[in-house]
């Protein structure tokens, strides 16, 4: 069958003459290849140069481990290390290397710390000093050689960061919060910039070209994106559809996002820079993006059999509210649960009040961690001598209200605490999650 006409043949022959391949139809497809009567594929482009001699096919160990080297950056060590697993047929072990392979890097940030296929719950954003190492300990020990973080302004305030150093930053926007602490708007762009003081020397800087603040940072390496035409990268056209958006960059780059928005496309395209800047080839960043899962409480659409649409986002700032609201504006009912926090500014409450009344058909204003602060003083804050609004205390009467009356034509945004799993009174956290209310309210209506 083979018909071997090159030394290489020979040498393949010879691994393919086993139990394994002969049972498998290996040795079938390597005929069928070698003689054009199939297709050669690759799975990647970086593939090729090692499965090229074998018409596509993995014949031999020694390409296995190239292809973890290459795709996992493993070093020889490691990738031996599964040529043995494999050899022993482990499949508990194997199954271990799928995210390493898969993901390769963390994350911290508002949902914790995640690392390979373990999720890690944190105190903050970004974590005090010492719970900070801790967790890139846990990273260490899992073999994760990347971490992607999210640096909140308090964290550079407060010195949480001090002694990282990061091959890339980028900034989405500059809008505004913690103004509680930071007092002025001036002072949380400041502390904000601190990042850049933490750039290793040859760090490069991605930031959002449309925004104003951003557009002025003077700095070397540096890269923007945006719609405006004098951006490095310009997104040139955005596709909105009801599940996915389409984004071109340069009017030569195509993302097929599964997440919603305008906002999620600065921070898809973001993300792809990042990604393309840190070595990722386009063709596996755009395959992944493409692969998205939605963002646990980040405009994240709930299912549970219902004829409307549920959304649970943790939009909290006037900005981030802003775009949730112009997301769902082609509704016919936009119904809004949310609050303002306690203990925070509360210069925004009233914007955030007349805001959500203006863009919304119903607007239920509840509780949002009000630590030490009345509920009711919050919510007569929001909304001053306005009358078009709902007042319900209790954030679960107030969720479960608004998915009773919600009607087919209806979205259900409920703002603010996405999936966090407490509720702040007092100097307590109090254990509280708006999922779960969604959810046993469903389970009530079985």
């Amino acid at each position: 069958k083979l018909k071997p006409d090159v030394f290489e043949d020979l040498g393949a022959l010879v691994a393919l003459f086993r139990p394994g391949p002969l049972g498998s139809g290996m040795v079938d497809d390597f005929v069928e290849r070698k003689h054009g009567r199939q297709a050669i594929t690759y799975a990647h482009p970086r593939l090729e140069p090692i499965l090229k001699d074998t018409y596509g096919t993995m014949v031999y160990q020694e390409q296995i481990m190239q292809i973890f080297q290459v795709m996992a950056d493993y070093s020889l060590g490691q990738a031996d290390q599964v040529r043995r697993m494999m050899g022993h047929k482990d499949p508990e072990a194997m199954a271990a290397q799928e995210g390493k392979l898969i993901e390769g890097s963390a994350y911290i940030g508002t949902n914790g710390l995640s690392v390979d296929d373990k999720t890690f719950s944190t105190s903050n954003t970004t974590p005090c000093v010492s719970e900070l190492y801790k967790d890139l300990k846990i990273v260490e020990k899992n073999d994760s050689s990347t971490v992607v973080m999210e640096v909140s302004s308090e964290a550079l305030l407060h010195d949480r960061v001090k002694g990282l150093k990061y091959k890339i930053v980028g900034f989405t926007n500059i809008t505004g919060d913690h103004l509680n602490v930071h007092k002025t708007f001036e002072n949380y762009v400041k502390c904000k910039m601190k990042l850049l003081d933490l750039l290793e020397d040859d760090g490069i800087v991605i930031v959002n070209g449309d925004d104003k603040i951003l557009h002025d940072i003077k700095c070397k390496n540096m890269y923007t994106f945006g719609f405006d035409s004098d951006n490095n990268f310009v997104i040139t056209n955005v596709v909105y559809n009801e599940k996915n958006t389409i984004i071109t960059i340069n009017d030569s780059i195509i993302i097929d996002s599964p997440l919603v928005g305008k906002y999620n496309v600065y921070n898809v395209v973001m993300a792809y820079l990042i990604g393309k800047f840190f070595g990722v080839d386009d063709y596996l960043l755009l395959n992944r993006i493409k692969e998205l899962s939605p963002i646990k409480g980040r405009c994240e659409f709930l299912d549970f059999g219902q004829n409307f649409d549920i959304v649970l986002d943790y939009a909290h700032t006037t900005n981030g509210i802003k775009c949730i609201l112009d997301t769902f504006s082609d509704y016919d009912n936009i119904i809004v649960v949310t609050g303002c926090a306690g203990g925070r500014e509360k210069t925004k409450r009233r914007d955030i009040g007349k805001l959500i009344m203006d863009k919304s058909d119903i607007a239920i204003f509840t509780m949002d961690d009000p630590r030490y602060e009345n509920v009711d003083e919050i919510i007569n804050q929001m909304v001053l001598n306005d009358t078009d609004y709902i007042r319900i205390i209790d954030r679960r009467e107030a969720i479960k209200y608004a998915l009773s009356i919600a009607t087919p034509s209806s979205v259900v945004l409920i703002l603010g605490k996405g999936r966090d799993d407490y509720m702040a009174i007092k100097d307590e956290k109090i254990k509280y999650c708006d999922y779960d209310v969604i959810c046993d309210f469903y389970k009530g209506k079985e």
